[in-house]
């Protein structure tokens, strides 16, 4: 049964098409959080054993995170490059045109 909301007809298509779009957007970011969490346990974790105490990580955990982050973001670009570089001499090796 379609349902009227501001005029416009409310069907289970509209609903589906709905969750189609926003269902992988909820699991990216579930998964986002979850790594979030996993990152900040195992620095805990570290942390701890390395006789440093609950309250200054707490304070210290954003700067550590972002440095984490910027990291990984820096060894994407890295990999990136390289296969970048490999794809291009690889192209230039078979003598293939790039028109």
């Amino acid at each position: 049964m379609a349902k009227k909301h501001n005029d416009q007809v409310y069907t289970i298509e509209v609903h589906e098409a709905y969750r189609e779009k926003v269902e992988p957007e909820k699991r990216k970011m579930a998964a986002d959080c979850k790594e979030r969490v996993t990152k900040e346990q195992h620095a805990r974790r570290q942390w701890l054993r390395g006789n440093g105490d609950e309250a200054t990580f707490e304070k210290q955990w954003p700067s550590i995170y972002e440095q984490i982050q910027k990291e990984q973001r820096e060894e994407r670009i890295k990999n990136a490059t390289r296969e970048d570089t490999a794809a291009r001499e690889a192209q230039r090796r078979s003598r293939v045109s790039s028109i």
